[in-house]
């Protein structure tokens, strides 16, 4: 599939809204993930209506509905509780009339059994306590619908530095009707840096495939595009090697990790993430909590780093600091200073950005207790002093500023004042700053 189809079908797939596609999406994060899918994605044309795969088999493909329809059947097990529900008595209205002792008829005149107390509830039988009941729920699928994604539930996380992804479980089918099966609560994000090596160990196979949990069935002439788990493993594999190498190559030009042992920084280059960012994007917010949360190496285009300070007669000045750079780094207080929550820069994308980002839980790896990370932490700490001075020394910066604004300006109301007039010569420039001697020959014929 040449890459403009790849990236045709990749948008029919993540732009249809159909079923699963936010599940999806948060597993394939990357447009080039994104691209990979529906690389190894091959069309499948049922001409007649059929069993598609059946429940218990190995879930060794996804499918996506293209045209024609298809119905998922799962047979759900009921539990002792619904089983109980299920039993007669009075509810609704009739449950409201019967707490007021007129359940819809004459009242109650003593004799015979009270219609105020609910009817004796029907004993289950031992089979149907053990057991329970069961029944089938079927859901009609429409066109850009995923279906049999169980068969990926573990393969999307080979793309992804992140193994929170690995440790929730996908909702196999639609939240709505399938409840019990979706999982309550997501997983909890704790990562270390051994994780996520381990993750990027490469098996020799792939993994099992776990068993299917519904029923596919085709209920017409159909077609599908079908996505195989060894394929998409194999190509998210790749990716993730040709993404280490690129994120290695980077991380070597970074002045503070030039002297770092290639397999250290292809340790580091493992847990960061590339994400670009439009014109204008705040890649550190200053005063807002969590702005210390993650660290930015910058890969392409250009930041500016600001400060807004109190000025002690009252107001605010806002002042640019520097620029930042490819190979420079930006949000380094989190990294300096665990226990800080708010940042005291912003730093602000002058144009569109692309950056590597380190999160916090990953900053263990550039704070090992070794003299390669101590010098690293100092060349960091040595750059961000210089760059981010304290308010202090911009408040005396600003006043300096400030009372230049107004030598300046005294300066040339005086320059103005003293030009020459019809017939005459005044001051020039010369009686004010000095005459340099490239510009005597210009002052010689004409005064200011």
């Amino acid at each position: 599939m040449s890459e403009l189809e790849a990236t045709a079908v990749s948008d029919f797939i993540f732009e249809s809204g159909g079923r699963n596609r936010t599940w999806l999406m948060h597993g394939l994060r990357s447009d080039s993930q994104r691209r990979a899918l529906a690389k190894v994605a091959t069309l499948v044309t049922l001409d007649e209506a059929g069993q598609i795969y059946a429940a218990a088999e190995a879930a060794d493909r996804m499918y996506i509905l293209l045209a024609g329809s298809v119905q998922l059947e799962l047979s759900r097990h009921l539990r002792r509780s619904d089983v109980r529900s299920l039993q007669p008595g009075p509810s609704g209205p009739h449950r409201a009339a019967a707490a007021a002792g007129h359940p819809g008829g004459p009242p109650w005149d003593g004799a015979g059994p009270s219609p105020v107390a609910s009817p004796k509830p029907l004993r289950a039988s031992p089979a149907l306590k053990r057991t329970g009941t069961s029944r089938a729920i079927a859901v009609l699928l429409r066109r850009g619908d995923c279906f049999g994604e169980e068969a990926l539930a573990d393969v999307l996380t080979i793309g992804n530095q992140d193994s929170s992804a690995a440790r929730a479980r996908p909702p196999p089918g639609d939240a709505s009707l399938f409840l019990d099966e979706r999982g309550g609560g997501e997983a909890a994000d704790a990562d270390s840096a051994g994780e996520a090596e381990a993750e990027e160990e490469e098996a020799a196979e792939v993994p099992p495939a776990a068993g299917r949990k519904q029923t596919a069935k085709a209920m017409e002439a159909c077609e599908l595009l079908c996505v195989s788990r060894a394929d998409l493993c194999a190509a998210l594999r790749a990716l993730r090697r040709s993404e280490v190498a690129s994120h290695f190559a980077i991380l070597r030009e970074v002045p503070p990790l030039r002297e770092w042992s290639d397999a250290r920084l292809r340790r580091l280059a493992r847990v960061v993430t590339r994400r670009s960012l439009p014109r204008g994007t705040a890649l550190v917010a200053a005063g807002q909590r969590g702005s210390t949360e993650e660290l930015f190496f910058l890969v392409r285009g250009g930041c500016r780093a600001e400060r807004t300070i109190q000025l002690p007669g009252g107001g605010a000045h806002t002042s640019e600091l520097c620029l930042l750079w490819p190979k420079d780094l930006a949000g380094e207080l989190g990294l300096l200073e665990r226990s800080a929550h708010t940042a005291e820069v912003s730093v602000v994308a002058d144009t569109a950005v692309e950056v590597l980002v380190l999160p916090k839980r990953h900053f263990d790896v550039l704070l090992a207790d070794d003299a390669c990370c101590r010098r690293t932490i100092h060349l960091i700490q040595n750059k961000y002093e210089a760059r981010y001075p304290p308010a202090e020394v911009l408040v005396r910066r600003h006043h300096a500023a400030t009372h230049y604004e107004k030598y300046k300006s005294v300066v040339l109301d005086e320059v103005r004042r003293t030009r020459p007039g019809e017939g005459g010569r005044g001051k020039n420039a010369s009686a004010i700053f000095g005459k340099p001697a490239w510009a005597r020959q210009k002052l010689r014929a004409s005064a200011i």
